[in-house]
């Protein structure tokens, strides 16, 4: 079939937002997988298995992945569609797969979901973000729409400690795109979207 050209009509909205109702147990069985492969900033390691779950589900929706090395941190992924139209601008799906939270925290603090709630670490911050990235996606392709802009998707593992090798990847993508999107999670209930962010800063002290 012929994909059709997203735009702003409500209809197109009602579509794809009542495809996604239909999706919240898919929703949260991924996000416990994710949740479950533990991936703390400072373990490179135990990052695999996570980065590996983000690769799988990258492929099936047609994407190509590739790993970024990190040199003192884990690795990044960036991905875009095998096959895309040349002529169309493109946009970034920014995440991060990083956790403040150390192998084992997964015992004391068990993945827990009912019909209100999601608990676990690394659900808000940002696993719940990188699903919601994952199943726009999805969407997109199951409703056969080509949005404006192509989506490229660049997941770093080094966010929660400053992004401190990734930033200048980062940036270079950013300068290439019409537009990225941080896929940090709606706040509340409401579902209310993240438009800003305080920045961060980094100081030296010396005690003499």
């Amino acid at each position: 079939s012929h994909a059709q050209h997203a735009d702003a009509s409500p209809q197109l909205a009602t579509r794809l937002l009542t495809w996604l109702r239909g999706q919240d147990a898919a929703m949260v069985a991924l996000l416990e997988k994710l949740v479950r492969a533990e991936s703390p900033s400072s373990n490179p390691a135990a990052q695999i298995e996570v980065m590996e779950l983000l690769r799988g589900e990258l492929q099936t929706l047609g994407f190509a992945s590739r790993k970024v090395r990190g040199r003192t941190v884990g690795d990044h992924l960036f991905a875009r569609p095998a096959q895309r139209s040349r002529h169309l601008p493109t946009q970034m799906v920014l995440g991060h797969l990083d956790t403040v939270w150390p192998v084992g925290t997964i015992d004391v603090m068990p993945f827990h979901a009912d019909r209100h709630e999601v608990r676990g670490p690394g659900v808000v911050d940002m696993k719940g973000g990188l699903v919601q990235a994952l199943f726009a996606l999805r969407a997109l392709r199951e409703m056969d729409v080509t949005p404006p802009a192509t989506p490229v998707v660049w997941i770093v593992s080094d966010e929660e400690i400053g992004s401190v090798e990734s930033k200048h990847m980062t940036r270079r993508l950013a300068r290439r795109m019409c537009r990225t999107f941080v896929m940090e999670p709606a706040l509340g209930k409401e579902g209310k979207l993240k438009t800003s962010r305080k920045g961060t800063g980094r100081f030296y002290v010396t005690v003499h």
